[in-house]
């Protein structure tokens, strides 16, 4: 049996009554019943898209010292999703690869910390990812400087310049890697060398010189 139903716009919601007319039997007819349909607008609009988040703030460049605990918590408003959704974060370095070892991320207090080494001195490129969890995501990028340890007062004795007199080796020994000068005692640069590391001071005549320190304090030593 086929049946046709007819309902005009006006009737869009919930109708009490259904009429219909079709076939009864083969012959042409019509029936009239009670019953209940619900009706909807196939016009009606679809959802907006989903809006991506987006970077409000850029986070600022941070440096960090070899030896020292490092810690930086990035601003809550770093982020913003237009539609209100709540923002997961994941970090990595710049090019994608994981964070290095001395460096972890707490994504639920956006929190960065650890204590680099020597090794770890230089620039290190940071990115940090918000998700919306609705197929939105966008990055940013930051720099963490890494700088050497400074040699400070409490750290006198700990250096120490071997030996002294010298002859044809000086080695300055320090609990911390750096660079240093030897200078005449009218300042003059003539050599350079690092930390923990033996120079040759052959070119130095016999004498008395200075070691500056890269924290620019002057050690005595003797070249015989």
């Amino acid at each position: 049996e086929t049946v046709t139903v007819s309902i005009p716009a006006s009737s869009m919601g919930t109708a009490p009554i259904l009429t219909a007319t079709g076939l009864d039997g083969g012959a042409e007819g019509s029936r009239t019943g009670s019953g209940q349909i619900t009706l909807s607008d196939d016009d009606a609009p679809a959802p907006p898209p989903n809006a991506a988040p987006t970077v409000m703030t850029m986070i600022s460049d941070q440096t960090a010292t070899v030896g020292t605990a490092f810690r930086y918590t990035f601003p809550e408003n770093t982020f913003n999703d237009a539609d209100g959704d709540a923002l997961t974060y994941t970090a990595t370095q710049g090019n994608g690869s994981p964070l290095p070892g001395w460096l972890t991320f707490d994504a639920d207090t956006r929190t960065f910390s650890g204590t680099p080494q020597t090794a770890d001195e230089g620039i290190l490129s940071v990115k940090v990812t918000a998700d919306d969890s609705n197929d939105g995501s966008v990055s940013d990028n930051f720099d963490i400087t890494v700088n050497e340890a400074p040699l400070g007062a409490d750290d006198a004795a700990e250096v120490v310049v071997f030996p002294n007199p010298s002859g044809r080796y000086l080695e300055v020994r320090s609990i911390f890697e750096g660079t240093f000068k030897i200078i005449s005692l009218s300042g003059k640069p003539l050599l350079e060398g690092t930390t923990n590391t033996r120079v040759d001071i052959t070119s130095l005549q016999s004498g008395l010189y200075l070691v500056q320190l890269p924290d620019g304090r002057l050690l005595k030593f003797v070249r015989d």
